[in-house]
């Protein structure tokens, strides 16, 4: 899917444990524009829509499931207008292996910060993605 907005990309370190040893690494933010964000909420009230109708002619259940089908649509609606950066990728080097590598990040479904827990592909340790800055470290 293309977004009519812009990506940035911000310096971030992969760090092995808390006050351990640090990679430097990139952090891929997408920050969509007016209209792919129109298209998002639409899209999550129509699938609200279409599940209330799936829940309608069945007995019983179409008293709750209808209404929070409805209601669901219209607040993953709500939440997909705001503004806001997707964290899209992280790359760089796993501090405990030194293998390059992009990290899996599931779903995206957070906005904003790029820290994160994440897990390198060779050596299977996890590491934690924070703030090249220091401003997003807990």
């Amino acid at each position: 899917m293309t977004h009519d907005g812009s990506s940035v990309e911000r310096p971030v370190s992969l760090e092995a444990w808390r006050g351990g040893p640090r990679t430097p690494g990139v952090a891929v933010l997408a920050i969509p524009g007016g209209s792919a964000r129109l298209r998002s909420a639409g899209i999550a009230l129509g699938l609200g829509v279409l599940l209330a109708l799936v829940f309608l002619p069945i007995p019983i259940v179409h008293f709750a499931g209808v209404p929070l089908a409805l209601l669901g649509g219209l607040v993953m609606a709500g939440r997909r207008l705001a503004p806001g950066a997707r964290l899209r990728a992280i790359r760089g080097t796993c501090p405990h292996c030194g293998h390059e590598q992009s990290f899996y990040l599931g779903p995206s479904w957070k906005r904003g910060g790029v820290s994160r827990q994440l897990v390198c592909e060779s050596c299977a340790q996890t590491l934690a993605a924070v703030e090249a800055d220091g401003a997003d470290a807990t």
